[in-house]
């Protein structure tokens, strides 16, 4: 069964990083990915509240795509209302 558009999850997919002031050595401190129901925001309320990285970052890279495999597997076995 094919989802309908409304049913799709918007996904935003971010890193923080860490630094000292006055150098620009950088460490990874934590990915955070967050899935949004779409009756709370969909793709393009993603699109309106990060223009430019939506535009940047939109692509999904190989490394993305196991991601979200593996995400996917998780959200299988997660109750849904």
């Amino acid at each position: 069964m094919k989802a309908d558009k409304s049913d799709r999850a918007a996904i935003h997919i971010y890193k923080l990083n860490v630094f000292k002031n006055n150098s620009e050595e950088r460490l990874h401190y934590c990915t955070i990915i967050e899935v949004h129901s779409p009756h709370y925001l969909d793709e393009e309320w993603l699109q309106c509240l990060y223009h430019d990285q939506y535009e940047q970052f939109r692509e999904c890279s190989n490394k993305i795509a196991l991601l979200m495999d593996r995400m996917n597997l998780l959200l299988s076995d997660f109750p849904s209302p």
